[in-house]
């Protein structure tokens, strides 16, 4: 190889291989015996401070996507939402790098990531969500206040501890606090005690642990238990089918759903409401929110606060705007117009459709995951659109389409 192409080849890297290589002979030596964890395939991964690891694609990101597309759909959801009497509260789970930069080794500025920039783009997102009316919460602050004996995420994974949702379940209530329409809502005292630690099951943990010598930190964190001691609100608290009046209903991913960290708990005792948990674990950004916003549950007993929680690197646009433009339709409510079926699944559409209309399909107790809507214009042209349900979330056999 001349020198020319030699130097043609290393230009033409990838950046995060070339940072990779500078990684490689510029490093410490891993406190737990790691090699090659930066490069794995699977999961790229950065060995931090005192054990805590930080995945290169996810928690050292500066562009978290959130467009003004996005926003624009996000505000849109809001306003639906909120003229049937419901708050909608955006909770984007900051990155570990957000909340725990102390443990960011140097070399992070390597693979491009900045703290403090980082930090200052993260607020300009809440910023711009809450200029365009999304009630958004920044949990960073909460989080980075936290002891180190308390860390907000685990060491060895990228989930929160319980510490670090109830830094998270206070930053909904302190952003709240704001509105009238919660302060006006009957309060009730919850207190939440420890149970003892915890070890959950991490599957992060076990991929790294195949590139290390000596063993990682435990995924351990202490358990608590939530519990009512008196008030003014008696909401019931069982899934499908609750009397949700005055209470809190919350979606999100893994996060949220996970009995352990006690994420619903804690927004019970910061917020002093009833809190419903109707989160998914494997739905990802729009598997919760979808199951409960398309419901029947949904329809016939909306709560007074509904809070989203995803994570800031589940990026809302990456279906395209269906997904979005589905929850909007179905915020809204019942259908203006009752289609006249016509054959087999067949209806006729007046000339007046446009963009602005959304057609309901409801299937009753159906328990169908996939419907295919295929239009055919008078002039014969044809398109199709499919919505889908994965096989985690629960059939309403309801789908809405722009």
């Amino acid at each position: 190889m001349t020198y020319v192409q030699a130097t043609l080849r290393w230009i033409a890297m990838p950046l995060w291989v070339l940072a990779s290589v500078f990684w490689a002979s510029s490093a410490q030596a891993s406190q737990f015996g790691c090699k090659g964890l930066q490069t794995n395939k699977d999961l790229p991964v950065l060995e931090g401070k005192d054990g805590v690891f930080f995945r290169i694609q996810s928690d050292l990101r500066m562009d978290h996507r959130m467009s003004d597309a996005a926003i624009a759909q996000l505000a849109a959801l809001s306003r639906e939402l909120a003229w049937q009497g419901t708050l909608l509260v955006y909770l984007p789970v900051p990155t570990k790098g957000l909340a725990m930069p102390q443990a960011l080794p140097a070399d992070a500025a390597l693979f491009g990531f900045d703290p403090e920039r980082a930090t200052r783009v993260f607020e300009d997102l809440i910023d711009r969500m809450s200029d365009a009316g999304v009630l958004a919460v920044n949990a960073v602050p909460q989080m980075r206040a936290l002891p180190s004996e308390t860390p907000p995420f685990f060491a060895a994974d990228f989930h929160w501890t319980g510490y670090g949702a109830r830094a998270a379940a206070q930053a909904i209530a302190e952003r709240l606090s704001q509105d009238p329409g919660y302060q006006a809502l009957p309060k009730s005292e919850f207190v939440s005690t420890p149970q003892g630690q915890e070890r959950p099951f991490s599957g992060m943990r076990r991929v790294l642990q195949n590139n290390c010598h000596d063993a990682l930190p435990q995924a351990v964190t202490m358990r608590f238990a939530t519990e009512k001691q008196s008030g003014e609100s008696d909401g019931a608290l069982d899934l499908f089918g609750a009397t949700q009046t005055d209470t809190i209903a919350l979606v999100g991913t893994s996060f949220s759903d996970s009995e352990i960290n006690n994420f619903a708990g804690f927004i019970s005792e910061a917020t002093g409401l009833d809190v419903i948990n109707y989160a998914l674990t494997g739905g990802n950004q729009f598997g919760a929110i979808q199951d409960y916003l398309t419901s029947r549950d949904f329809q016939q007993n909306r709560p007074a606060i509904l809070i989203w929680e995803n994570p800031i690197y589940n990026a809302l646009t990456r279906f395209a705007d269906q997904p979005m433009r589905e929850l909007q339709a179905a915020a809204r409510g019942a259908c203006d117009t009752q289609l006249d079926v016509a054959g087999p699944m067949q209806v006729h559409l007046s000339s007046d459709v446009g963009p602005q209309d959304t057609i309901l399909l409801d299937l009753g107790q159906s328990l169908a995951r996939r419907a295919s809507f295929r239009f055919t214009t008078a002039d014969g042209h044809r398109r199709t659109r499919v919505i889908t349900r994965t096989a985690r979330q629960t059939p309403s056999g309801r789908f809405f389409m722009p």
